[in-house]
C-alpha cells in the first residue's frame, strides 16, 4: 500500500470591493452609543458604517433574534461652522474666547471688527450684502428673522471670505454708528462615520428626520424592521450593530493518505478527492471546487488541485489552494 503524503497550502487574500465590504453583527444590549462604539471596536471594527444600499440590506438581514425597535449604528453628529452657502470659513476673526464651546447651535456677529458667538435667538442688528455693497438693519431680529430679512431685501447676512472683507463691514458698521451685527455664519450639523470620520454620502433617513436641531450630540439609530434612520439623543440605550472587514488568513493542513490503487485510473483519482473534499469539510471549508493537475517534477509525477472557496467565518476570504502528492 502506497503512502501519499498530501500538504495544503490554503493562501487566502482580502476581497477588494467598494461596495460590499463589511459584514455585520448584532448586538442585543442596551447600551449609549458611545457605550455600544466602545464595545464594537473592541471586539470587531466599529459601529456599523453603511455606504451604499447593499451594505443596508446585508446588515437589516444580520440575525437580530426577533428584536423590531431601533439599534445605533456609527452615524453621528458633531456641530462646525459654516456660512449660509455651507462653506467652512477659510478665514476667521475670533474674540479672544471665541467661538463658545456648546452642544447648542450658535450663530456669530461682529463687533468692533471681530467675531463673538451667541444664541441665534438673540435679538441683534444685521449686515447684509447684495453683491456689490454692505447694507447695514438696524432692526433688533434672531439671526433666522434677519436671514430672512435679507432675503426680503435681495441680498443675504455678509459672508465674510478674507480680512478686506472684514475692514469693508467694520467701516459700513462704523459710519452707521452701530456697535454689533449679525453675519451669516453660524454652526450646523455635520454627521459623519465614526471609525473613519467620512461624511456620510449614501443616507436612508426617516421622513422629517434628522430632526434635532438645538443639539449637536445627536447619534444615529436604524429601524430594524425597515432599515430607516433616526436622530436619537446619544445618551438613550438601544441594541446596536458592529461591523467588521474582510480579511485575509493562510491555512496550511497537512495529511497522509494511503492507497495501493493506481492514480492514473479516473476513478481511483476521484476517490481522492472525495476524501480531500470530506476533509476540508471538516475543517470548516465550504463552498469549493477542486480540479486536478498533473506535473513533472525531477521526473516524479506529482499531482496538483486547485479549489476556489469562501470560508464560513466571522471573515470573508476567497482562496487558492494547491495540493502537492
Amino acid at each position: 500500500m502506497k503512502s501519499l503524503f498530501v500538504i495544503l497550502l490554503l493562501a487566502g487574500f482580502s476581497i477588494p470591493s467598494s461596495s460590499f465590504p463589511y459584514v455585520y453583527f448584532f448586538v442585543g444590549e442596551n447600551k449609549t452609543w458611545e457605550e455600544a462604539e466602545s464595545y464594537c471596536m473592541s471586539e470587531y471594527t466599529a459601529l456599523a458604517q453603511i455606504n451604499n444600499m447593499e451594505n443596508l440590506t446585508a446588515m437589516v438581514k444580520t440575525s437580530q433574534a426577533g428584536y423590531t425597535d431601533k439599534a445605533w449604528i456609527g452615524l453621528y453628529a458633531t456641530l462646525v461652522w459654516t456660512w449660509l452657502d455651507g462653506e467652512q470659513p477659510a478665514f476667521t476673526n475670533w474674540f479672544l474666547g471665541h467661538p463658545h464651546d456648546s452642544d447648542n447651535v450658535l450663530c456669530a456677529s461682529i463687533v468692533s471688527g471681530v467675531w463673538t458667538s451667541g444664541l441665534c435667538s438673540q435679538k441683534k442688528s444685521s449686515i447684509c450684502f447684495n453683491g456689490i455693497n454692505y447694507i447695514p438693519v438696524w432692526t433688533a431680529l434672531t439671526w433666522m428673522d434677519a436671514k430672512a430679512k435679507c432675503k426680503a431685501q435681495a441680498s443675504s447676512l455678509a459672508k465674510i471670505p478674507d480680512l478686506i472683507a472684514n475692514a469693508a463691514i467694520l467701516a459700513t458698521m462704523t459710519a452707521a454708528l452701530m456697535p454689533e451685527a449679525w453675519i451669516g455664519l453660524k454652526t450646523t450639523q455635520l454627521w459623519q462615520w465614526s471609525k473613519t470620520s467620512e461624511n456620510y454620502a449614501y443616507r436612508n433617513w426617516q421622513l422629517g428626520q434628522p430632526d434635532t436641531v438645538n443639539g449637536g450630540k445627536d447619534c444615529a439609530a436604524i429601524a430594524v424592521k425597515n432599515g430607516t434612520w433616526t436622530d436619537e439623543q446619544c445618551s438613550a440605550q438601544y441594541p446596536f450593530f458592529c461591523y467588521d472587514v474582510y480579511k485575509s488568513r493562510t491555512t496550511v493542513m497537512r495529511m497522509t493518505i494511503q492507497s495501493s490503487t493506481n492514480m492514473e485510473n479516473p476513478a481511483s483519482s476521484d476517490s481522492l478527492l472525495q476524501q480531500l473534499n470530506a476533509t476540508l469539510v471538516k475543517h470548516g471549508v465550504t463552498h469549493f471546487r477542486m480540479t486536478w493537475k498533473k506535473v513533472s517534477v525531477k521526473q516524479t509525477q506529482e499531482s496538483v488541485i486547485t479549489t476556489r472557496y469562501k470560508s464560513h467565518t466571522h471573515t470573508h476570504t476567497h482562496s487558492h489552494t494547491t495540493c502537492l502528492l
